[in-house]
This record gives structure tokens, sequence and C-alpha cells, in this order.
């Protein structure tokens, strides 16, 4: 029974808790704990600022101890986090990107080129303001790149409605990665904020419109495919691998787990001050 317990989701076992004291007391001990998640819970944190900043990363476990700090080199600034992989742009370098996994030190160099179909239309990168990456593990291991390229604007301005959007796959191959056009998203314009995203198992998560509109647009790394977008709640976050939203009102915190992607269900939490 306690081998089957440990393989139980950690949803299921909170309700298990409540059958009666004695499941209760060993759901709760520090020994099935430790033993349903082995090994220090680590989190990569990214620091902002200029690119004048000494350390460019660290890994810390919860408690807020640094156990490795990766120092920056000239120039670099960090773009993005997700699914244990960082960002840089090489800022003196021409700005190329890089993805780098700090636990095994493997980089991924992203190309510097617009894809094939794109060329063939005549357009030019120059022609591009600063792209947002997206990326993600998807189910063979392979890290896939979702790239968007706004338009840039007479006065040096990105338009972000006359965009272009591309897909890389980065895997362990001597094969040179290449980007290739995505279809554009279609009923959706410049609402949407490139910049608020996550991605989990695969897929990832956009805001569209901003909080007020209440949209979630998604996009599936595997197939290079958009997914039906997700009525939710208003503004987003990513705590530990599930996609949430809170805000505060009057000392009353709500707070919403989307839990199930395909049939878009949404639990919700709600908690009130006292006292």
């Amino acid at each position: 029974m306690y081998d089957i317990l440990l393989q139980l989701p950690a949803k299921t076992l909170c309700r298990l808790r409540a059958v009666c004291r004695p499941w209760r007391s060993l759901l709760s001990s520090p020994m099935f704990i430790a033993a349903r998640h082995p090994g220090p819970h680590l989190l990569i944190a990214g620091y902002g600022g200029g690119t004048e900043q000494e350390i460019s990363f660290s890994i810390m476990d919860l408690s807020g101890d640094v156990i490795k700090r990766v120092r920056r080199k000239d120039g670099d600034r960090i773009m993005g986090i997700s699914s244990d992989l960082v960002c840089i742009k090489a800022v003196h370098d021409g700005g190329s990107y890089r993805l780098v996994n700090p636990a095994t030190g493997a980089v991924h160099r992203l190309p510097q080129h617009l894809a094939q179909e794109h060329v063939a239309q005549g357009l030019k990168l120059r022609d591009y303001c600063e792209p947002v990456h997206m990326f993600g593990l998807v189910s063979n291991g392979e890290c896939k790149v979702l790239r968007m390229l706004p338009r840039r604007n007479p006065d040096g301005g990105a338009n972000n409605k006359d965009r272009l959007l591309e897909v890389c796959t980065l895997n362990s191959s001597r094969r040179r990665a290449r980007w290739r056009g995505v279809t554009q998203l279609q009923g959706a314009s410049m609402s949407l904020v490139w910049d608020d995203w996550t991605a989990i198992d695969g897929v990832v998560y956009l805001l569209k419109g901003g909080w007020y509109l209440r949209w979630i647009v998604t996009f599936d790394l595997e197939t290079e495919q958009w997914r039906p977008s997700i009525a939710g709640p208003g503004y987003l976050i990513d705590p530990a691998g599930m996609l949430g939203e809170h805000h505060a009102e009057l000392l009353r915190l709500e707070l919403f787990v989307l839990t199930n992607l395909d049939e878009e269900e949404l639990d919700k939490y709600k908690a009130q001050a006292t006292g």
C-alpha cells in the first residue's frame, strides 16, 4: 500500500488525508514526503538589470541557499527561463541568442537567419525588432523554440500586429537547426501579451489582451500547431509547473490552478483574512 500511495498524484493524496487519522499521519510525515519527492527541489534565479551585473543566474534550493552561481559573460543578458533552460542574449555579439542548461552545461545556439520560406518572400531580418523566444521540452526530450519577430516601424518601434512566427528544433545531432514558418493565429492581432508566457509539458501559454480579457492562447510545440484558446481568470503566473492566477482585494486571496488542459478545468481556492 505504501508503494502505491507514493505513485498517486498530490491532489489525490491531499484528499486521502481526510480518510482517517493514521492515513493523515502517514501522508503528512517527513519520511513519506521525502520518499514522494526524492532529492532537493531547485530553482533557477535570473538577475535583471544591466549587463554590468557580475552574476548571470544562480541555482538555489527552496530555502534560498545558493548551490551554484554562473558568472555573466561580457554583454550577456537573461531573456527568459523555462523547462530548466535559460535563454541568454549576447549583446556584444551582434545580438545572438543561446539556450543554456545549467545542470548539464549544454549550450544550444539559436539560428540567426529567417526561415527559408520567409526569405523566399523577400523578407529580411533587419526589418524586424528584437524577437521573443518561447521554449520548452517535448515528449522525446528535444527542445523546441517558438520565435515571434515584431515588424520594425519607420520610427524604429515594434509593430506586434505585423509579425513573423517561426519555430525550430534543438537536439544533440550535428544537423544545423533551422527556423520554420508557423501559421499565424487566426483572430489574434496585437492583443497578445508576448512577454507574459510560460511553457509546461511542451505547450506554450500566452495571455491574450491583457489581464482584463481573461484568455489564454496555447501553442503545442510538439505538433507546431495552435490549440484552442482557454477562458481563464485575469493575471497568470507559473508556480511549480502549474498555471495559476491570484488577486488580492480587501485581504481576500483567490487562487486559480489549471489542472487539466484538455478539459480546460480550473480549480479555485479562496482564503479570507480574519482578525
